[in-house]
């Protein structure tokens, strides 16, 4: 069965969710931040004061007064703001009760002030804030599995700004290939392995091991070509192990506008429709091209990521065809990167200036 944080039991996602309150004061600041950030209102007139609110915040990073920023905020705009901040949450119950009981305030006031008041809530008990804002939609909350699919987004995205240790002595062999999102990727054993450490919390925690339990099920699976083989999880290091493939990525391709082969579009259709056709709906992989190694060796597409991905944006990818597919996710990529630079969330702690209007904003942009 494939693991995923949404299908988590739910004793372990709320404490995941309330590891929040274990946080400094300057990582919490980061990341309701981002949270804010990521938060448009839909009323043009109301964004002024809204990358105002934004910059006040963004001076107090790293201070506690950003705390009184949000609340003044609140106050000034919500009115009896402080008998409805009068309630408590323990569960993902009560979190479902809370959201339903003050959705109101969405109608009375506007889907922005409405998410700045339950992540402020969620703030003050030790929670951690949430997306209700991200792939051009805001998130409307009407059940448990509605609640997971949110947690799932937020923890995914907010806590990579729990930055773990990484070990100084990695290895005499390791040679530094790569950072990405959640991971620090070393090139090991003579070339032969790859090497992933995780780099921050949420991937410490579940996505390197997560990785590697998708081997073990894909492996199995009509999809096993597509995959790097000899995964190794080290269980007392927290480090993922596979084979090196040697080769350029599709993304490289693109970028540097060479032609595909008849027989790479072949290899790139074979896997889509198998992907497509998987038994478990719940593996949901990020097939960017980005991912894509060509194998020379083995004449075909290697994933050389094949982590889960939250459910939420994970539109982007279904398509009735592979024709459809290959044309928006894959020859559009660099166009769509250059039009819409992000598409998930901005993690990009910085000011911000006013956006007074929606040009340029695509429904699914690129991953």
């Amino acid at each position: 069965m494939i693991s995923t944080i949404r299908a988590l039991p739910e004793s372990k996602l709320i404490n995941l969710v309330k590891y929040y309150q274990n946080l400094s004061i300057s990582q919490k600041s980061h990341i309701i931040y981002i949270a804010i950030k990521n938060t448009l209102p839909s009323e043009i007139e109301m964004r002024t004061t809204w990358n105002d609110l934004l910059n006040r915040v963004y001076i107090k990073l790293n201070d506690i007064s950003f705390e009184n920023i949000i609340y003044d905020f609140l106050k000034q705009n919500i009115n009896d703001l402080d008998v409805l901040i009068d309630i408590q949450i323990y569960d993902i119950e009560s979190l479902l009760i809370c959201l339903k009981q003050y959705q109101y305030l969405s109608d009375k006031y506007s889907m922005a002030l409405y998410s700045l008041f339950i992540n402020y809530l969620l703030h003050k008990q030790g929670y951690c804030p949430m997306l209700f804002y991200s792939f051009g939609t805001w998130k409307t909350i009407k059940n448990e599995q509605d609640i997971r699919l949110l947690i799932e987004l937020s923890l995914t995205y907010l806590y990579r700004f729990i930055e773990v240790v990484t070990p100084k002595d990695i290895g005499k062999d390791y040679q530094l290939l790569s950072e990405g999102a959640t991971s620090i990727v070393y090139l090991c054993f003579g070339g032969r392995t790859i090497c992933k450490i995780p780099k921050n919390f949420i991937a410490a925690d579940l996505l390197i091991k997560q990785e590697y339990e998708n081997y073990l099920y894909l492996s199995n699976t009509c999809l096993k070509k597509y995959i790097a083989s000899n995964y190794v999880y080290d269980s007392e290091k927290n480090r993922l192990y596979h084979e090196n493939i040697i080769g350029v990525t599709g993304e490289a391709m693109l970028f540097n506008h060479i032609l595909f082969s008849a027989e790479q579009i072949k290899s790139l259709e074979y896997f889509y429709l198998l992907y497509s056709s998987r038994l478990d709906k719940e593996l949901i992989l990020d097939i960017h091209p980005g991912n894509f190694i060509w194998d020379e060796l083995k004449e075909c597409w290697c994933l050389v990521d094949i982590g889960t991905i939250p459910k939420i944006g994970s539109d982007y990818y279904d398509f009735e065809n592979f024709k459809s597919y290959f044309k928006y996710v894959w020859e559009d990529r660099e166009e769509l990167m250059r039009v819409v630079p992000i598409r998930s969330v901005d993690l990009c702690l910085s000011s911000v200036s006013v956006k007074l209007s929606d040009e340029n904003v695509s429904e699914k942009g690129f991953l």
